[in-house]
């Protein structure tokens, strides 16, 4: 296997979409805090939703230890939407005979690369969206009438 290495991905070029339905389907209110550490993950993917931040690197991202970055990342590779895994960690071991670990992102988590990823539509979201609208849907949309632009 090709020696995985975080320069691959330049964090400051990298661009990622969270789509609405990450909010609406319930996802991220289920996430809690390990919501951030998977936000930062995806600041480091690439087009396929790959991610090779050092657990130390991630840990200075989020301002949390690195024990908290580990439970965030098994809370993320056990949390499923329609069955599916939001996040896949994946290991291999480098030419000095250490295990490092290497992500990927995958569509049904609502999270792709700008332009280019892919993201699955949920069939089965955690939470179910509002059927009613919002009080505050209901004043825009009141206002909308009584003052068209």
């Amino acid at each position: 296997m090709e020696q995985l290495t975080q320069a691959k991905v330049n964090s400051d070029e990298v661009y990622f979409q969270v789509q609405k339905s990450f909010f609406s389907s319930g996802i991220a209110a289920e996430l809690k805090r390990s919501g951030y550490t998977f936000l930062a993950i995806a600041a480091y993917m690439d087009k396929d939703g790959y991610a090779y931040p050092s657990q130390q690197t991630l840990a200075e991202d989020t301002g949390a230890t690195r024990a908290t970055i580990n439970k965030h990342i098994k809370e993320l590779t056990e949390y499923h939407v329609d069955g599916k895994p939001i996040l896949r960690q994946n290991f291999f071991k480098t030419e000095s005979g250490h295990w490092n670990s290497y992500y990927q992102i995958t569509p049904i988590s609502q999270i792709k690369k700008f332009t280019e990823g892919k993201v699955e539509k949920i069939k089965n979201p955690p939470r179910k969206p509002a059927k009613k609208k919002s009080a505050i849907e209901l004043a825009i949309e009141k206002d909308k009438l009584e003052n068209p632009i």
